[in-house]
């Protein structure tokens, strides 16, 4: 399948195709938009947009795409546990991300180090820089779930995937390709999904600490 079959229709208006990095074509018009005149003045000054030649582009740029088949990282979780605590850091430069769990909710408990009232979500916003904690609920079937993580912006359409993997007779130790998508809830592109039931996104103010807050045995409290 190719990366613009993955694009949502949403966001075909604006990007109708992409290349086989996920990239925006430099031809594209919607996203980057040189001025009509920029071929008639190939003299103009290096920091103006005029004399600017987006088809001669080299088209390694973003087309190849050197595909691997190194394993994904998998989170091994015990159902019995109740809950499972992540940590998501948004070490990046350039993009805000979104992750997910398919099929399983998060509660949102910390940003940035302060303290909130939980927050059931199925996405999480993460700008760059930012740090929130998260429970899982671990009350799934015992099987394997992808674990999205998209890029959420329009230059390039990028996911990456891990696995949750409950622990079980016959679990896989590694996997180097995605579990079949259960209730995903977002697409390839960062696009949060339907499915014909309404998602909650997650994007927590900064609060101060909450002393009610508190753990009770496997339980949180809230």
């Amino acid at each position: 399948m190719s990366t613009s079959a993955l694009l949502h229709p949403m966001v075909k208006p604006i990007v109708p195709q992409v290349g086989g990095k996920g990239c925006v074509l430099p031809n594209n018009t919607n996203v980057f938009p040189w001025p009509a005149s920029c071929l008639d003045a190939p003299d103009s000054p290096p920091d103006s947009l005029q004399g600017t030649h987006p088809e001669l582009t080299d088209d390694r740029l973003c087309n190849e795409c050197i595909d691997t088949n190194a394993p994904l990282h998998v989170i091994s979780v015990k159902q019995s546990d109740g809950w499972a605590y992540l940590a998501l850091v948004n070490l990046g430069g350039l993009d805000q991300l979104k992750f997910s769990i398919d099929n399983h909710k998060m509660y949102v408990f910390a940003a940035d180090g302060n303290f909130h009232f939980p927050q059931g979500v199925d996405v999480v916003s993460i700008s760059i820089g930012e740090r929130f904690e998260v429970l899982v609920g671990l009350d799934r079937p015992r099987a394997d779930y992808t674990i999205r993580v998209a890029a959420d912006v329009g230059i390039q359409f990028l996911s990456e995937y891990a696995v949750l993997s409950y622990k079980r007779d016959g679990c896989p130790s590694t996997c180097t390709s995605p579990p079949a998508a259960v209730d995903p809830a977002i697409d390839y592109g960062g696009i949060v999904a339907t499915n014909n039931a309404p998602r909650e996104a997650c994007r927590p103010q900064h609060q101060s600490r909450h002393p009610k807050f508190e753990w009770r045995g496997r339980r949180i409290r809230r």
